[in-house]
């Protein structure tokens, strides 16, 4: 059974396809963070746990990062955008694998890597 389309839809139609027999047994869903995924999910298949694959989750929380990011470029001052000009992929990156030469002090003094990590 395949369907066309990425709808709600065609997700249900497959769902219904599926039936309740061949259904019940499914207890792990993976798929993207789409919401008329998520809501199919939880409607045709309740006792299955979501799980959101890496993908899609990373993409998300990289858009979350660079909107937080340029939220705090709008907050500085004209004297204080130099210091964070060019950080985009220091702000992606984990903060372990970070080396101390990397995060500059003056970010750190002005408050901004604390403000932005919540």
């Amino acid at each position: 059974m395949g369907g066309e389309g990425r709808t709600r839809e065609t997700i249900d139609g497959f769902l219904h396809w599926l039936g309740r027999r061949r259904a019940r047994p499914i207890r792990v869903v993976c798929c993207d963070v789409w919401a008329s995924y998520v809501a199919a999910v939880r409607t045709h298949l309740p006792q299955a746990t979501l799980v959101f694959d890496r993908f899609h989750l990373g993409q998300h929380l990289n858009r979350a990062v660079d909107t937080v990011r340029r939220w705090a470029w709008r907050q500085l001052t004209g004297a204080e955008r130099p210091v964070v000009k060019r950080t985009r992929w220091l702000w992606l990156k984990n903060p372990w694998n970070l080396k101390p030469k990397v995060v500059s002090p003056d970010v750190v003094k002005k408050g901004i890597a604390r403000e932005t990590s919540r």
